[in-house]
């Protein structure tokens, strides 16, 4: 399936389920539901899912069905904690699937918009020293050798510093509900 914004496009990242509390800032018990529950009443059957990364810590199965049963056309870009064998996750009926340190780009009216679990940009990390600078870089090349007008990306827990050109997903980023595309753009391009 390729990803194109004809259709109505939602993301999310680092939903780490199975985390209880073991995150940093921590989390309630009551967020998985809370956020299964967003994605159950916003996210329709024909829309599209894109998560970026840190499904599920523990219990990954039991995860993975529950998810398995949402609504919408589910893509994932697995991030650091996803860490089951290749055709683990393919079971899963997902409609697309990278792994770890990939990105992808996206068309959009507005331009190429790349979707990638660590953010293009040291400023998202707040200039802090991290073990996934290579990655970073990584992406911060394909942002400029697909003149990308937009990195969508996890991976910061809503603890980042956003430039013009990015946006985190984090579920603490976005109120632990997905994110649909055209309020992304809304908010990034149409001031």
């Amino acid at each position: 399936m390729s990803l194109n914004a004809k259709k109505k496009i939602y993301f999310c990242s680092d939903l780490l389920l199975g985390a209880e509390g073991n995150l940093n800032p921590p989390r309630d018990r009551e967020f998985e539901q809370y956020f299964i529950d967003a994605w159950s009443h916003i996210v329709k059957d024909h829309d599209v899912i894109v998560v970026l990364g840190n499904i599920a810590v523990k219990r990954e199965a039991k995860y993975f069905h529950t998810i398995a049963k949402l609504p919408g056309k589910k893509c994932f870009l697995l991030g650091p904690a996803d860490i089951q064998p290749w055709g683990w996750y393919k079971r899963w009926g997902l409609q697309m699937l990278l792994p770890f340190g990939q990105s992808t780009v996206m068309r959009h009216e507005y331009g190429n918009l790349l979707l990638s679990h660590i953010p293009a940009y040291a400023e998202c990390f707040n200039n802090q020293p991290t073990k996934y600078a290579g990655l970073q870089r990584k992406h911060e090349r394909e942002m400029d050798k697909n003149s990308a007008v937009l990195n969508i990306h996890g991976h910061t827990l809503g603890a980042g510093k956003e430039r013009h050109n990015t946006v985190d997903v984090s579920l603490e980023a976005t109120a632990f509900a997905p994110r649909e595309l055209e309020s992304i753009v809304a908010e990034k391009f149409k001031s």
